[in-house]
């Protein structure tokens, strides 16, 4: 009894039959295409049988991860919840403000001042004169000179007005400083000891 030709064996004899070399080149396209499909049914065949036996997978896998997931519900519960304890009351000093502006005084308004003064004095002069032009010449000269007295007495004044000023906003500007600081020091001092005893 002659025994059965293997795949392998009637491929062989397949290719037998094809004598040219294109019918040998179609012959090895053909053979190609036909293992593919072969394969292809193999791998959906195991697909197949892995997708059933993850079905059928005990509920034990669940049951090893439920500890991990308690400890983290756990975890989160303790970060997200407060203590048991009351809030001690804190002090919030009250800030002042309202610091003291400098306003220096305008030296420039006051030299204006004093130059105009100056002017209608030699205007009144040179006007009482009586045409004599040395009277005039010698008025003009004593108010001109009480002019410029006039004007560094102004520049004098008006920086000693502005440096009196200045001395005044920032002395009272410290003051309300300090007072600020010491009163956060004060509460922060308070605030601390309300802590220890909560």
């Amino acid at each position: 009894m002659q025994a059965a030709a293997t795949p392998a064996l009637q491929a062989q004899q397949a290719k037998a039959d094809y004598t040219t070399p294109m019918e040998q080149q179609q012959w090895y396209k053909d053979e190609l295409a036909r293992r593919a499909k072969i394969d292809q049914r193999n791998q959906d065949a195991h697909d197949a049988l892995q997708a059933e036996a993850d079905k059928r997978k005990p509920i034990t896998t669940l049951m090893r991860l439920a500890p991990a997931a308690s400890d983290a519900a756990k975890t989160v519960q303790a970060a997200t919840s407060t203590p048991d304890y009351m809030s001690p009351q804190l002090i919030h000093p009250q800030r002042l403000t309202d610091r003291m502006a400098y306003k220096p005084l305008d030296s420039n308004y006051l030299l204006n001042q004093v130059v105009n003064q100056g002017n209608r004095a030699s205007q009144d002069i040179y006007n009482t004169s009586g045409g004599n032009r040395a009277i005039a010449q010698a008025g003009l000269l004593a108010s001109n000179a009480t002019t410029q007295k006039n004007i560094g007495d102004a520049i004098m004044n008006a920086d000693e007005t502005n440096y009196q000023r200045l001395a005044k906003v920032k002395a009272f500007n410290q003051e309300l400083d300090k007072y600020n600081i010491t009163n956060d020091l004060s509460a922060q001092k308070e605030n601390a000891a309300e802590r220890d005893k909560a």
